[in-house]
């Protein structure tokens, strides 16, 4: 069955736990797209499995996500070599190295779409342009922070964490 409640457990570098940081990527700093968000599921998806690779369609149904755009999501994190894909009659997907190495960080830079820029709190006209932008943004500090708690969680903890999620049944999770 598929595992929900991820977020909750990611602190950032402040011990805060992650509803306090959604609300970063919810009002003007980054967006986690919905690639990004099958991206994460599906490299937790793939640690559970273990080694043995795995079909795509399978790690879809899984997961409960639509495999096509799976398929797609997957690409990138090949080319990241996140990824291991092995063609042909008993091949799929697995992890390319252990999950305890790979940060989810990696896992949403892998594609540049998996996070991307909100419009500008100053020019809503136009997104955020980041380092070149002349305005000392405080949502840029908070953008650095974010990014800082992504990269302190691996996907192993992430899938563990899961695992412990009351909404997966565990008893006495916090």
């Amino acid at each position: 069955s598929r595992l929900i409640g991820a977020c909750d457990f990611i602190p950032d570098d402040r011990g805060r736990r992650h509803e306090e940081s959604v609300a970063v990527l919810a009002n003007g700093v980054l967006k986690l797209t919905r690639a990004g968000s099958y991206a994460m599921r599906a490299m937790v998806g793939l640690a559970r499995s273990g080694p043995k690779p795995l079909a795509v369609r399978e790690l879809a149904r899984r997961e409960g996500l639509p495999p096509l755009f799976l398929s797609k999501i997957l690409t990138p994190l090949v080319r990241a070599k996140l990824v291991k894909a092995r063609p042909g009659e008993g091949g799929g997907v697995s992890l390319a190295r252990p999950a305890a190495a790979i940060r989810l960080l990696d896992v949403l830079e892998a594609d540049p779409g998996s996070l991307a820029r909100a419009r500008c709190a100053f020019f809503p006209d136009r997104g955020c342009e980041g380092a070149r932008c002349r305005v000392a943004c405080l949502f840029r500090q908070e953008e650095t922070r974010l990014k800082r708690s992504f990269a302190s969680v691996t996907i192993e903890q992430l899938a563990q964490r899961l695992m412990l999620h009351p909404a997966n049944g565990a008893r006495g999770a916090a």
